[in-house]
C-alpha cells in the first residue's frame, strides 16, 4: 500500500469515527476527526460536508459557510454539497422572519 493509499485509508477511518461522535452529539470530537481527515485527504468533499454539519450543530455559521463553499468547490454536482448552505439560507430566512426583517 502506497503513501496515498494509507493516508487515504486513514482519512475514512477518522471519517467513520467522526460519524461515531457525532451521532452521540460530540461535535467538538466530530470536528476534529474530521479536521484530521482533510489533513491527509483534502480533496474529498464529504469530510468538508460533514464538518460543515458539526458546525452547524454548534451554530458556527462562518465555519458552516467556509467548509460549504470548499465542499462545492470540489464537487459542484453532489446534491449533498448543497444541503449545508440550503439549511443555513432556510434558518436565516426563519430567523429574519421572527425578527420582523423582509428577506
Amino acid at each position: 500500500m502506497g503513501p496515498n493509499a494509507a493516508a487515504a485509508k486513514q482519512a475514512e477511518k477518522l471519517r467513520n469515527d467522526g460519524n461515531t461522535y457525532f451521532k452521540k452529539d460530540r461535535f467538538g470530537a466530530a470536528i476534529d476527526a474530521y479536521t484530521e481527515a482533510i489533513t491527509l485527504c483534502p480533496n474529498v468533499p464529504v469530510y468538508w460536508t460533514n464538518r460543515a454539519l458539526c458546525h452547524l450543530k454548534r451554530n458556527d455559521w462562518e465555519r458552516v459557510e467556509e467548509d460549504s463553499r470548499r465542499a462545492i468547490q470540489l464537487d459542484s454536482n453532489s446534491v449533498k454539497v448543497f444541503v449545508v448552505p440550503s439549511v443555513v439560507d432556510m434558518l436565516v430566512d426563519d430567523l429574519a422572519s421572527i425578527c420582523g426583517f423582509i428577506p
